[in-house]
Protein backbone atom coordinates (compact mmCIF):
# COMPACT_ATOMS: atom_id res chain seq x y z
CA UNK A 1 0.00 0.00 0.00
CA UNK A 2 1.35 3.57 -0.87
CA UNK A 3 0.40 6.29 1.82
CA UNK A 4 1.21 10.20 1.19
CA UNK A 5 0.52 12.79 3.23
CA UNK A 6 0.18 16.42 3.51
CA UNK A 7 1.43 19.28 5.74
CA UNK A 8 0.01 22.91 5.14
CA UNK A 9 -1.51 25.53 6.71
CA UNK A 10 -5.26 27.00 6.59
CA UNK A 11 -5.79 28.75 3.38
CA UNK A 12 -4.25 26.77 1.17
CA UNK A 13 -5.93 24.11 -0.87
CA UNK A 14 -5.17 20.46 0.08
CA UNK A 15 -7.45 19.05 -2.53
CA UNK A 16 -6.28 20.60 -5.28
CA UNK A 17 -3.00 19.61 -4.34
CA UNK A 18 -4.80 15.64 -3.86
CA UNK A 19 -5.85 16.15 -7.31
CA UNK A 20 -2.47 16.78 -8.94
CA UNK A 21 -1.07 13.90 -6.95
CA UNK A 22 -4.11 11.49 -7.95
CA UNK A 23 -4.57 11.64 -11.02
CA UNK A 24 -1.31 9.93 -12.48
CA UNK A 25 -2.53 7.17 -9.54
CA UNK A 26 -5.54 7.15 -11.66
CA UNK A 27 -4.26 5.60 -14.29
CA UNK A 28 -1.96 2.60 -12.13
CA UNK A 29 -5.15 1.89 -10.26
CA UNK A 30 -7.10 1.65 -13.17
CA UNK A 31 -4.73 -0.68 -15.13
CA UNK A 32 -4.62 -3.07 -11.94
CA UNK A 33 -8.45 -3.22 -12.36
CA UNK A 34 -8.26 -3.68 -15.58
CA UNK A 35 -6.20 -6.96 -15.18
CA UNK A 36 -8.90 -8.43 -12.89
CA UNK A 37 -11.72 -8.81 -14.20
CA UNK A 38 -12.47 -5.87 -16.26
CA UNK A 39 -14.34 -4.23 -13.70
CA UNK A 40 -14.63 -0.63 -13.31
CA UNK A 41 -15.07 1.00 -10.22
CA UNK A 42 -14.80 4.81 -9.17
CA UNK A 43 -11.22 6.17 -8.21
CA UNK A 44 -10.82 8.30 -5.51
CA UNK A 45 -13.27 9.59 -2.75
CA UNK A 46 -12.87 12.39 -0.83
CA UNK A 47 -13.68 12.35 3.15
CA UNK A 48 -13.58 15.62 5.81
CA UNK A 49 -13.34 15.41 9.59
CA UNK A 50 -16.71 14.52 11.78
CA UNK A 51 -17.38 13.28 14.80
CA UNK A 52 -15.51 10.44 16.15
CA UNK A 53 -18.25 8.12 16.43
CA UNK A 54 -19.33 8.64 12.64
CA UNK A 55 -15.62 8.87 11.31
CA UNK A 56 -14.97 5.66 12.98
CA UNK A 57 -17.92 4.13 11.18
CA UNK A 58 -17.17 5.90 8.14
CA UNK A 59 -13.89 4.54 7.67
CA UNK A 60 -13.91 0.94 9.08
CA UNK A 61 -17.70 -0.06 8.95
CA UNK A 62 -19.86 -1.92 11.49
CA UNK A 63 -22.31 -5.24 11.51
CA UNK A 64 -25.73 -5.02 11.97
CA UNK A 65 -26.81 -4.77 15.96
CA UNK A 66 -23.36 -3.91 16.84
CA UNK A 67 -24.04 0.30 18.13
CA UNK A 68 -27.23 1.67 19.23
CA UNK A 69 -30.04 2.21 15.85
CA UNK A 70 -27.93 0.40 13.77
CA UNK A 71 -30.36 -1.25 11.45
CA UNK A 72 -28.03 -2.38 8.41
CA UNK A 73 -24.44 -3.42 7.67
CA UNK A 74 -22.64 -0.87 6.98
CA UNK A 75 -19.44 -1.78 4.63
CA UNK A 76 -16.88 1.12 5.50
CA UNK A 77 -14.89 3.40 3.40
CA UNK A 78 -11.64 1.18 3.28
CA UNK A 79 -13.48 -2.24 2.34
CA UNK A 80 -16.26 -0.55 -0.35
CA UNK A 81 -13.01 1.10 -2.08
CA UNK A 82 -10.58 -1.50 -1.94
CA UNK A 83 -7.44 -0.96 -4.38
CA UNK A 84 -8.70 2.74 -4.65
CA UNK A 85 -7.15 6.02 -3.57
CA UNK A 86 -8.81 7.33 -0.29
CA UNK A 87 -8.31 10.86 0.76
CA UNK A 88 -8.72 11.57 4.47
CA UNK A 89 -8.63 15.36 4.88
CA UNK A 90 -8.01 17.08 7.97
CA UNK A 91 -6.45 13.99 9.22
CA UNK A 92 -5.13 16.17 12.31
CA UNK A 93 -8.43 16.23 14.08
CA UNK A 94 -8.84 12.78 14.20
CA UNK A 95 -9.95 11.17 17.28
CA UNK A 96 -7.38 9.27 19.18
CA UNK A 97 -9.10 5.80 19.17
CA UNK A 98 -9.44 6.01 15.00
CA UNK A 99 -6.29 6.83 14.75
CA UNK A 100 -5.22 3.61 17.12
CA UNK A 101 -7.37 1.85 14.26
CA UNK A 102 -5.73 3.72 11.32
CA UNK A 103 -2.27 2.82 12.63
CA UNK A 104 -3.35 -0.68 12.88
CA UNK A 105 -4.87 -0.53 9.12
CA UNK A 106 -1.60 1.36 8.04
CA UNK A 107 0.27 -2.18 9.11
CA UNK A 108 -1.52 -4.21 7.78
CA UNK A 109 -3.90 -3.38 5.11
CA UNK A 110 -6.58 -5.29 7.24
CA UNK A 111 -10.24 -4.22 8.48
CA UNK A 112 -12.04 -5.11 11.21
CA UNK A 113 -15.16 -3.91 10.97
CA UNK A 114 -17.07 -3.35 14.60
CA UNK A 115 -18.97 -6.15 15.87
CA UNK A 116 -17.11 -8.59 13.01
CA UNK A 117 -15.08 -11.40 14.46
CA UNK A 118 -12.84 -11.24 11.84
CA UNK A 119 -10.42 -8.64 9.68
CA UNK A 120 -11.20 -8.04 6.26
CA UNK A 121 -8.28 -7.35 3.90
CA UNK A 122 -8.39 -4.42 1.88
CA UNK A 123 -5.59 -2.79 1.15
CA UNK A 124 -5.99 1.14 -0.28
CA UNK A 125 -3.51 4.36 -1.08
CA UNK A 126 -4.35 6.65 1.60
CA UNK A 127 -3.71 10.36 0.60
CA UNK A 128 -4.22 12.26 3.89
CA UNK A 129 -3.68 16.13 4.71
CA UNK A 130 -3.88 18.55 7.70
CA UNK A 131 -2.91 22.32 8.11
CA UNK A 132 -2.02 21.63 11.73
CA UNK A 133 1.60 20.98 12.78
CA UNK A 134 1.18 17.15 13.97
CA UNK A 135 4.82 16.87 14.67
CA UNK A 136 4.10 19.26 17.80
CA UNK A 137 0.37 17.96 18.31
CA UNK A 138 0.22 16.20 21.90
CA UNK A 139 -3.30 14.32 20.35
CA UNK A 140 -1.73 13.04 17.36
CA UNK A 141 0.04 9.72 16.87
CA UNK A 142 3.38 10.42 15.65
CA UNK A 143 3.80 6.34 14.24
CA UNK A 144 0.97 7.42 12.13
CA UNK A 145 2.73 9.98 10.29
CA UNK A 146 5.66 7.62 10.08
CA UNK A 147 3.80 5.11 8.44
CA UNK A 148 3.43 7.61 5.39
CA UNK A 149 5.83 6.98 2.61
CA UNK A 150 5.77 10.36 1.57
CA UNK A 151 5.27 13.79 3.58
CA UNK A 152 4.33 17.06 1.86
CA UNK A 153 4.88 20.45 3.24
CA UNK A 154 3.22 23.34 1.79
CA UNK A 155 4.92 26.65 3.08
CA UNK A 156 2.09 29.68 3.32
CA UNK A 157 2.69 32.06 0.26
CA UNK A 158 4.21 34.75 2.47
CA UNK A 159 7.08 32.57 3.01
CA UNK A 160 7.18 32.08 -1.50
CA UNK A 161 6.96 35.65 -2.76
CA UNK A 162 9.14 34.47 -5.45
CA UNK A 163 5.74 32.65 -6.57
CA UNK A 164 3.26 35.31 -6.38
CA UNK A 165 3.23 36.81 -10.47
CA UNK A 166 2.93 32.94 -10.91
CA UNK A 167 0.18 32.68 -9.01
CA UNK A 168 -1.72 35.70 -9.65
CA UNK A 169 -1.22 34.73 -13.56
CA UNK A 170 -3.04 31.44 -12.58
CA UNK A 171 -5.94 32.98 -11.17
CA UNK A 172 -6.69 35.10 -13.87
CA UNK A 173 -6.30 32.62 -16.30
CA UNK A 174 -9.18 30.79 -14.56
CA UNK A 175 -12.27 30.44 -15.70
CA UNK A 176 -14.66 30.83 -13.34
CA UNK A 177 -12.67 33.70 -11.35
CA UNK A 178 -11.94 35.62 -14.49
CA UNK A 179 -14.75 34.01 -17.18
CA UNK A 180 -14.80 34.83 -20.93
CA UNK A 181 -16.82 37.46 -22.01
CA UNK A 182 -16.35 37.47 -25.39
CA UNK A 183 -14.44 34.23 -27.78
CA UNK A 184 -11.40 36.04 -27.11
CA UNK A 185 -11.54 38.11 -24.17
CA UNK A 186 -11.68 37.81 -20.21
CA UNK A 187 -13.48 39.64 -17.81
CA UNK A 188 -10.01 41.20 -16.95
CA UNK A 189 -7.09 41.50 -19.76
CA UNK A 190 -3.95 42.94 -18.03
CA UNK A 191 -3.08 43.62 -14.38
CA UNK A 192 -0.66 46.88 -13.25
CA UNK A 193 2.40 47.17 -12.11
CA UNK A 194 1.41 49.06 -9.25
CA UNK A 195 -1.24 45.97 -8.68
CA UNK A 196 1.32 43.48 -8.64
CA UNK A 197 3.19 44.87 -5.82
CA UNK A 198 -0.13 45.85 -3.84
CA UNK A 199 -0.11 41.71 -3.71
CA UNK A 200 2.99 41.20 -3.22
CA UNK A 201 3.27 43.35 -0.52
CA UNK A 202 0.84 42.05 1.68
CA UNK A 203 1.36 39.24 4.29
CA UNK A 204 -2.16 37.17 3.40
CA UNK A 205 -2.69 35.39 6.96
CA UNK A 206 -5.32 33.47 5.31
CA UNK A 207 -3.36 32.11 2.97
CA UNK A 208 -4.21 31.39 -0.98
CA UNK A 209 -7.69 31.72 -0.20
CA UNK A 210 -7.04 35.26 0.70
CA UNK A 211 -5.13 35.99 -2.75
CA UNK A 212 -7.88 34.49 -5.00
CA UNK A 213 -10.49 36.42 -2.59
CA UNK A 214 -9.60 39.56 -2.98
CA UNK A 215 -8.72 39.06 -7.02
CA UNK A 216 -12.07 37.75 -7.10
CA UNK A 217 -13.18 41.28 -5.62
CA UNK A 218 -11.24 43.59 -7.98
CA UNK A 219 -11.65 41.37 -11.05
CA UNK A 220 -15.60 42.26 -10.43
CA UNK A 221 -14.72 46.10 -9.75
CA UNK A 222 -12.56 46.04 -12.83
CA UNK A 223 -15.82 44.57 -15.11
CA UNK A 224 -18.19 46.94 -13.70
CA UNK A 225 -16.05 49.82 -14.32
CA UNK A 226 -15.98 48.42 -17.64
CA UNK A 227 -11.99 48.35 -17.18
CA UNK A 228 -10.14 45.34 -18.79
CA UNK A 229 -6.73 46.50 -16.54
CA UNK A 230 -7.00 45.17 -13.44
CA UNK A 231 -5.53 48.24 -11.34
CA UNK A 232 -4.61 49.30 -7.85
CA UNK A 233 -7.87 51.01 -7.17
CA UNK A 234 -9.83 48.49 -7.55
CA UNK A 235 -8.12 46.55 -4.70
CA UNK A 236 -7.86 49.56 -2.95
CA UNK A 237 -12.09 49.78 -3.26
CA UNK A 238 -12.55 46.91 -1.51
CA UNK A 239 -10.13 48.36 2.11
CA UNK A 240 -12.49 51.58 2.69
Amino acid sequence: MTYKEISTQSGISMTTLYRIIEAPLKISVQQLIDLSNGLHVPVSRFFSRDNKESIGLMLFGAEKGSYTDSDRDRMGVLIGHCGEVVFLDEIGDMDIETQTHLLTYMDNGQVMPRGMASAVCSPCILIAATNKDVNNDSTFRKDILNRFEHVIEIPPIRERKQDMRLLISILLQNNKLNPFISDVQRKVQRISLDAIKYLEDREYSGNFRELKFRITQAVNSAFIEGNSCLCLRHFLFHEQ
